[in-house]
């Protein structure tokens, strides 16, 4: 596993908590155990709630899940508010999934608030479940690729309602804190990520188009995209906020792209505040993080899903 910042100043704090994750043995000691930054399960026990919102700009029922700490601990402040992570899943997942990450989190003091994407499997029809054939041809589904610049109004529309969450979830209300948001996905979550980052989409005759929502403060990319037809090396220019990027040797896209295609999003990020975790054999499933099975996801791996969800837990909490 390598741990790289592209850092340039003003980052004593972060740094200080995210190399606190160790994740390399000491150079006197190859076979030390790896230090991680903290215990994958936090102080807290955690509770859950589903509850569905209606987009009225959109005509849209949104599907969401909460998990949030029932007990205050060091991450709320003074008023007993708690940081908020909006986390977005992989094409054709669901609200439901990512428990390994998402209780570690919530054990550790943050709300975790999941929507369900409508390129969601679980909103098929069973007829139409059996009438797919691959996850390739899955993927490349005409609803599939038009949830792309959706799923950003999905996120932007949970970050408006934070309030009706509230009202909607009476042992959050007067607790969720706008104003510490972060926000991460994995696979097409983490493409939804970049756009809400500020990745700009290359269109015809040179135009260009964004998603951006400036709210979130720090961005979780878990195998992000690499560039493409409408992502070229200018697109990224645009990413400012601090990024945790994770990837691995094995991280292959279920459409072909090799694993070195995702190193592309770090090798063209701006300088600033930047960090990479890449782990050697790992792959796009990083040992179970979706917490569920899936083609390509790869092998099970506990040791994996721990440096993930401890190197990202150290990360959000920088900041």
């Amino acid at each position: 596993m390598r741990f790289l910042n592209r850092a340039a100043v003003g980052l004593f704090t972060a740094l200080v908590l995210l190399f606190a994750t160790a994740p390399f043995a000491a150079a006197e000691d190859a076979k030390a155990p790896a230090r991680l930054y903290a215990a994958p399960t936090g102080p807290n026990e955690t509770e859950s709630a589903n509850l569905e919102l209606r987009d009225e700009a959109r005509d849209k029922q949104l599907r969401l899940r909460v998990t949030w700490p029932k007990a205050k601990d060091s991450a709320s402040d003074s008023a007993g508010k708690l940081p908020v992570i909006v986390y977005s899943h992989g094409a054709g997942g669901s609200c439901d999934a990512y428990t390994p990450l998402i209780e570690c989190w919530a054990s550790h003091g943050y709300v975790v608030i999941q929507p369900t994407h409508g390129d969601s499997i679980s909103l098929l029809s069973a007829e139409e479940r059996r009438e797919i054939t691959s996850a390739q041809d899955f993927l490349r589904s005409p609803n599939v690729l038009l949830q792309a610049m959706a799923r950003p109004e999905d996120i932007r529309f949970v970050i408006d309602s934070l309030a009706k969450i509230e009202e909607e979830i009476p042992a959050l209300k007067g607790k969720l804190d706008a104003a510490r948001l972060g926000m991460g996905g994995h696979s097409y979550g983490a493409h939804t990520t970049q756009l809400i980052s500020g990745l700009s989409l290359r269109g015809l005759l040179g135009r260009r188009r964004k998603a951006e929502d400036a709210r979130p403060k720090a961005l979780l990319m878990i195998s992000p995209q690499g560039t493409g037809r409408t992502i070229d090396a200018e697109s990224f220019t645009g990413i400012t906020r601090p990024v945790l990027m994770i990837t691995g040797s094995e991280d292959d896209s279920p459409t072909g792209q090799p694993a070195s295609w995702r190193l592309e999003a770090w090798e063209h990020f701006p300088a600033g505040e930047k960090f990479l975790l890449f782990i050697e054999g790992a792959h796009h499933n990083f040992g179970g993080i979706s917490g569920v099975r899936y083609p390509g996801a790869g092998r099970d791996n506990p040791e994996h899903v721990d440096w993930v969800r401890t190197t990202s837990l150290a990360f959000w909490d920088a900041y």
